[in-house]
């Protein structure tokens, strides 16, 4: 469609798959005490919206709802959201050439009370710099494939509720070349911390491989380290708590 500009009102309870995909949209506002709670799948995707503030009403993302936007620069969540679905900000598909990828997203703050987080979410960011968790965060997982692709993301915090960096096998190759690190291939990812009191009890095969890290604490909680999980970083040295039992 050709319309540009809307303004929701505030008696709109929800947003249906694709209400607004594919179309020329680059704003939206919504009624004050706005009773939106839930957007489905795809809803902003393909759109020229430039920037969006939800409103606190807002509890659930589906499945790609700001998936290829191109023009979108900022988001701000709903500070009641619970749970995102897959590639709600992806660009494209895993593997795609660079030059065809044009998100330009660069920072995206998470509120605490984020519960469930889907996988690819910032998949093909390349100018994803920040994502920042709020300090009470309620989250227990972040995917393998969380920020795949995310080349320029530098720094992050992780929640200290995150149970595992995760990494995944392939259990059919002898070399790690398939595997799925959450931080793998990230050059640009320096600095990685633990928040503090980290219940982090796993970091997964390949977690950190081929990313740009330079300096690490690994919290005492942490019991096991997967194969290869700090393979051809910038780390000069690690120092691994004695409460890892496998390596």
């Amino acid at each position: 469609t050709g319309i540009e500009t809307i303004a929701l009102p505030a008696r709109t309870g929800s947003l249906g798959n694709n209400a607004f995909a594919d179309s020329a949209l680059k704003s939206i506002t919504f009624g004050a005490n706005s009773q939106l709670n839930s957007l489905g799948d795809s809803v902003f995707s393909n759109t020229q919206l430039v920037s969006i503030i939800l409103p606190n009403s807002v509890r659930s993302l589906g499945n790609s709802v700001f998936s290829n936007c191109s023009a979108l620069v900022s988001v701000t969540l709903s500070e009641g959201l619970t749970e995102i679905g897959d590639k709600t900000f992806a660009y494209g598909s895993a593997g795609d050439d660079m030059e065809n990828i044009r998100s330009v997203l660069e920072t995206v703050n998470l509120p605490a009370s984020l519960k469930t987080i889907g996988d690819q979410t910032f998949l093909n960011c390349i100018n994803l710099t920040h994502v920042n968790f709020a300090e009470d965060s309620q989250l227990e997982v972040l995917p393998a494939t969380t920020f795949y692709n995310c080349i320029n993301l530098v720094s992050l915090e992780i929640p200290a509720g995150i149970q595992e960096i995760a990494g995944k096998a392939d259990p059919d190759s002898p070399t790690s070349e398939f595997n799925i690190g959450l931080f793998q291939n990230l050059s640009s990812l320096a600095t990685v911390t633990f928040a503090e009191g980290s219940e982090c009890l796993k970091i997964g095969v390949s977690a950190f491989e081929n990313s740009g890290l330079e300096s690490i604490t690994i919290p005492s909680s942490v019991v096991s380290i997967g194969k290869g999980a700090f393979a051809n970083t910038a780390l000069k040295e690690i120092s691994v708590p004695t409460t890892v039992s496998r390596m």
